[in-house]
């Protein structure tokens, strides 16, 4: 993937590290502590680098089950002020059906799931709220659509980052709109996320693509929610899969 793109994907989680901020200051520990797991699981797919004997394709179920997790966080909080305690037995309960979903987790991480946690939430939410959770619908059906397989592959890898790029600001605005923060915050916190990212894109230029001599090998089946790497190079060196899918134009 160029380099714009590995720049602008790790950028759109900036907002997410404001709101962290500021559930710490207001003192919501637990708040806290699920944006800031958000933003770590983030981070390992974007280095791409497989940790605690967990594949790409694992943590990535992962993140999605902290997306429905946080979504029925939101339901919550907009229905009772006394969500903490919801959050606190929903965790609770994942953890404990973690291993019984086990033959199910390519299920658990579909559309269809997703979508369903979405309604679940617009059943709670208000009419501005449920336009960004349909939103965030829209994102993620883009964003598990299959690339097509060629032998320039970055033009569909920076359709794929586009639409997780605008997913991660799309459900940041949903994390927003549950919390007590005032309505003039949120374009400040945009307008300071636009400015860094026109600075990234006025400094960055487009057309460095660092791995051009990779193609995504058709004869193998893609492992299903398995990440795309931003740098399929550097990602080749830590994952196995990455090794496998990916092959060199040099014979």
């Amino acid at each position: 993937m160029n380099s714009l793109f590995q720049l602008l994907y790790p950028t759109s989680l900036l907002p997410w590290v404001i709101i962290a901020l500021y559930q710490i200051i207001r003192g919501s520990v637990l708040s806290f502590l699920l944006i800031s797991l958000h933003i770590v699981t983030h981070l390992v797919i974007i280095q791409h680098v497989p940790i605690l004997k967990s594949s790409m394709t694992n943590w990535n179920r992962i993140l999605h089950v902290q997306r429905i997790v946080l979504l029925i966080v939101y339901g919550l909080r907009n229905i009772t002020t006394y969500y903490t305690l919801g959050t606190i037995i929903l965790v609770l309960f994942v953890l404990l059906l973690i291993r019984r979903i086990e033959p199910y987790r390519n299920k658990v991480t579909s559309v269809v799931v997703y979508n369903i946690a979405i309604m679940a939430f617009c059943s709670t939410a208000s009419l501005f709220q449920i336009v960004i959770a349909v939103g965030c619908g829209v994102c993620h059906y883009y964003a598990t659509q299959p690339l097509q397989l060629s032998w320039h592959i970055n033009d569909s890898l920076a359709k794929y980052f586009t639409a997780k790029i605008v997913h991660n600001y799309v459900f940041f605005i949903l994390e927003w709109s549950t919390t007590k923060l005032q309505w003039s915050s949120l374009p400040i916190i945009l307008i300071l996320c636009g400015i860094f990212n026109g600075i990234i894109v006025h400094q960055t230029p487009i057309t460095n693509i660092d791995n051009t001599d990779d193609y995504l090998d058709p004869n193998i089946k893609i492992p299903h929610d398995y990440p795309y790497p931003l740098n399929i190079k550097e990602a080749k060196r830590h994952c196995n899969i990455t090794k496998n899918l990916f092959k060199s134009h040099t014979l």
